[in-house]
């Protein structure tokens, strides 16, 4: 027997992959390519009716790729080491589950938590079905992002504006059918791809092609918060990933520009920032939108108003009556409306106080692909939590692409089994 295989028997469906477990992998690019765009076709026009959601075409592909992680690990053997692997997780699960019992709205709750569920039970069983699901999650995302950016592009020379852009939005809107959806996709893929580091030229070839797709599309999008949100997290990957004279040299600049920032003032930078971009200092009316849930959210601050409760259908024309807002467009009050201070006590605990011990398990001798791999993650996952957070809501929505991916990332970074980052790039790459 083989050192790899004697490695990966600890983890039973690793070296002897099912087909179950082999479909997981499969399904979990497939879920990946439906929250881009719902699998709406490049030549069908973008659904303006906000009664048209897809939700039984949602159901069907959440309940199944659920109920296939579930079968693959079961049949694999490893159901149960996967759960004590991630008992954070799905410890955080039931926490959601739980609030059936003060929800105001149980159909949703339910549905809802059904979702986040069966999304955590798919990328277990992928983290489990693969013998490198670091190098997998990293290059699945790029691909399916990268062909996703050529194909929005194409759309607007082969096919009509209405099949790629919105009339009360300006900006690529792509297959995606919102540029402020669109954008975020592009940013998760651009900064996943700074990982890897192709041998074949061919290869080399192909990923340069990817990122130039990816990075005109995100241009295109028109969303600043999703380019500086990129551009921000580049400079992270950057800093953690290059050698230590390239580092110093951005920890110079990010101190330098902190520096003007306090003698400036944050006040006129911020208008400066609006003036320059053409854009509402008001965020497009989102912080009247804030206050507003922030108000009924003091309604219910310990649990709030179960998951999913809150943003029932007509939810937002009830609050600030000129628009139909289905989020509060930010991450962090939505969790708080929904669960509380329970539930936002419970979240921090899941993963920001986490996030440096990740760091330091998995981020291994600068210039290994180790060493890349988890700065990548590492640093989308910061600028998403610490940026882009802040004016879209995707916390916990396994329909969102910047969650599910998020999640993927964060299992890998947990992950204690046999092919974890030791497992997958050797002891000899640590620190």
């Amino acid at each position: 027997m083989t050192a790899a295989a004697t490695l990966y028997d600890v983890t039973p469906g690793t070296e002897r992959r099912t087909f179950a477990a082999q479909l997981a992998l499969a399904y979990s690019a497939l879920w990946l390519v439906f929250l881009i765009g719902g699998f709406r076709l490049p030549w069908e026009p973008i659904p303006l009716d906000e009664d048209v959601t897809f939700s039984l075409r949602r159901q069907l592909v959440f309940t199944f790729g659920g109920l296939l992680a579930l079968h693959a690990m079961t049949k694999a053997g490893s159901f149960s080491l996967r759960i004590g692997l991630h008992l954070p997780w799905v410890a955080f699960s039931l926490l959601l589950v739980a609030s059936l019992a003060w929800t105001t709205d149980g159909g949703l709750t339910a549905k809802r938590s059904l979702v986040h569920g069966f999304g955590i039970l798919l990328l277990l069983a992928t983290v489990d079905a693969h013998p490198r699901p670091v190098r997998f999650f990293l290059t699945t995302v790029t691909l399916a992002l990268g062909a996703c950016a050529w194909l929005s592009l194409a759309q607007e020379q082969l096919w009509s504006r209405a099949c790629w852009s919105i009339p009360w939005r300006p900006g690529l809107a792509g297959l995606s059918g919102h540029p402020n959806v669109f954008g975020p996709c592009m940013q998760v893929g651009l900064l996943l791809s700074l990982a890897l580091r192709p041998e074949l030229p061919s290869r080399r070839l192909a990923l340069h092609a990817l990122r130039a797709g990816m990075a005109v599309a995100l241009w295109k999008t028109d969303s600043m918060t999703s380019i500086t949100t990129t551009i921000t997290g580049a400079a992270v990957f950057i800093l953690l990933a290059t050698n230590s004279y390239r580092a110093g040299l951005i920890q110079l600049g990010l101190v330098l520009a902190f520096g003007v920032a306090l003698v400036i003032g944050a006040g006129e930078l911020r208008d400066a920032f609006f003036s320059s971009t053409g854009r509402d200092a008001s965020l497009s009316g989102r912080d009247h939108l804030w206050e507003r849930v922030l108000d009924e959210a003091k309604e219910a601050p310990l649990v709030g108003t179960g998951f999913g409760a809150f943003w029932y259908p007509d939810r937002g024309r009830e609050l600030v009556l000129t628009w139909n807002p289905k989020q509060a467009h930010n991450s962090w009050i939505d969790v708080f409306v929904e669960i509380g201070w329970t539930g936002l006590i419970a979240f921090a605990l899941l993963i920001p106080l986490r996030l440096l011990g990740f760091w330091q398990r998995c981020a291994g001798v600068r210039g290994t692909a180790r060493r890349d791999a988890a700065a990548a993650i590492f640093a989308s996952t910061l600028v998403l939590f610490a940026l882009a957070s802040r004016s879209e809501s995707f916390f916990l929505r396994m329909d969102k692409l910047q969650w599910f991916v998020t999640v993927w990332g964060l299992l890998l970074l947990e992950n204690r089994g046999a092919n974890d980052f030791d497992g997958e790039f050797g002891k000899a790459s640590r620190r």
